[in-house]
């Protein structure tokens, strides 16, 4: 976790009330203001913290439990540090173990995408997604959830990080604090591992063997032991029947900011400011994770067009995703041509640029100003309008405008009015009071009328 973020969940995990933006972006200077919004979007999306009212507070699980790991006690019981991992000595298998975390997080992309009131026949993985409260089922039909959506469009560490602690957090109210520090102790001991290397599982009880099993299936480690291998080639024969695991690219994403990995190596997506999305693409995956939020214009052979429309916005807001998600989501995967292009420009206008980060690759958070807005309008949309509780009344039928004044002025002064309207024609005069007051007023109307 970064610095700044690691200050953002030391402090509020002993604030006592939930925290309004403004107060947390004056922990920290100015400049830092931007950044400070990019945390906590995203341990609002990795569920570490919660947004009600556009203030923060954190998950209340999260709160207990970390704090008992920094006194380092959890109801008389303590995080293991005893090591569950020994290196196997033989052969790497770093080909071996990619090729299988590539192939299995597809699949598991695949299942969440296509989860729409479905019939689907039972696997492994699609128990650990209903686990992980990623889809559910209901009257036999498997569907998405509220979080289903905004995981296809988060960064491959924010899903590997939601797939694993949706896992265990299942496993909180079922087995108890005890089973989910075992948890726990495994992953963080898993997130160092080197990638590619073999090691043997010390623990192989029921429960760390499920759990091995669910990230097996997920591609976040492979274990020869549940392919069928008694152990991998070049081995010593004599540690077969152990547990074997072996980490991949996406285990190291558990821990480590460095590591990369994306079921598409490249950008593949050009965004024009007349909200025309090209993606050079024919994987049916990005192509149905674009129309989350695009309509689909045309179909050629290596390139989808798409148009972002009002109607294709409010849609995917409607499921669950934001104004950040999906801007996110097109910076994210920018054409590396877009990339280019803007390094030429930045040099013919004389401007600096880190040839490191063009060595590296990395994505230029670059779409068109109009098109960001306009998403960003579009939400903001949503929230113009405050639906309130029934708890007003209207008052209507007075006897003159001397009347409805002489009450107006009243209710006025009693703080019951919430609002007045019709002064110039009794007909139309409306006199808005609040429902806890009605009787106070109706008593008023007969006061004046001398009843």
């Amino acid at each position: 976790m970064p610095p700044l973020a690691q200050t953002i969940v030391t402090r509020l995990s002993v604030m006592p009330y939930a925290t309004p933006r403004s107060e947390i972006e004056s922990w920290s200077k100015a400049e830092y203001k931007q950044l400070i919004g990019e945390h906590l979007d995203l341990l609002c999306r990795l569920k570490v913290l919660k947004l009600s009212d556009f203030n923060y507070e954190i998950n209340p699980e999260f709160k207990e439990t970390f704090i008992n790991a920094i006194v380092a006690v959890t109801s008389g019981s303590t995080i293991s540090k005893d090591a569950l991992f020994t290196i196997l000595p033989g052969q790497a298998l770093s080909a071996e173990a990619e090729a299988h975390a590539t192939a299995s997080w597809k699949r598991v992309m695949e299942l969440v995408l296509q989860a729409n009131n479905t019939v689907t026949q039972r696997s492994p993985t699609l128990d650990a997604l209903l686990k992980c409260g990623l889809l559910k089922r209901a009257n036999g039909l498997l569907g998405p959830t509220s979080d289903s959506r905004r995981f296809l469009l988060s960064s491959t560490r924010s899903q590997v990080w939601l797939f694993c602690l949706g896992y265990v957090q299942s496993f909180s109210t079922d087995a108890g604090s005890s089973l989910v520090l075992r948890f726990m102790t495994l992953l963080f001991q898993l997130a160092p591992l080197v990638p590619g290397t073999p090691y043997i599982v010390s623990d192989a009880s029921d429960p760390i063997r499920s759990l091995i099993a669910i990230l097996h299936q997920a591609g976040i480690v492979y274990s020869p032991t549940l392919t069928g291998k008694k152990t991998p080639d070049g081995a010593d024969k004599s540690f077969a029947g152990e547990l074997i695991v072996v980490p991949t690219t996406l285990s190291a994403m558990l821990s480590s900011i460095t590591a990369t990995y994306d079921t598409v190596k490249a950008g593949f997506i050009v965004v024009e400011s007349n909200f025309k999305v090209y993606a050079y693409t024919d994987d049916p995956l990005h192509i149905g994770i674009i129309q989350l939020f695009a309509e689909l214009a045309y179909e050629l052979d290596g390139l989808v067009v798409s148009q972002i429309t009002p109607h294709s916005i409010r849609d995917a807001f409607h499921h669950g995703l934001s104004a950040s998600d999906i801007i996110r989501y097109l910076e994210a995967h920018v054409h590396p041509a877009i990339f280019a292009r803007l390094l030429e420009d930045a040099k013919e206008q004389g401007k600096a640029v880190a040839s490191e980060s063009a060595e590296q690759g990395d994505r230029l958070k670059w779409i068109p100003d109009t098109v960001k807005d306009q998403i960003c309008l579009w939400e903001q949309e949503r929230h113009r309008v405050k639906v309130l509780s029934p708890s007003v009344r209207a008052i209507r039928g007075f006897v003159s405008t001397e009347e409805f004044g002489r009450l107006r002025k009243w209710a006025e002064s009693q703080g019951y009015l919430v609002f007045a309207t019709g002064e110039d024609r009794v007909q139309d005069a409306v006199l808005v009071v609040t429902e806890a007051s009605f009787g106070d007023v109706s008593g008023m109307i007969r006061k004046v009328r001398g009843r």
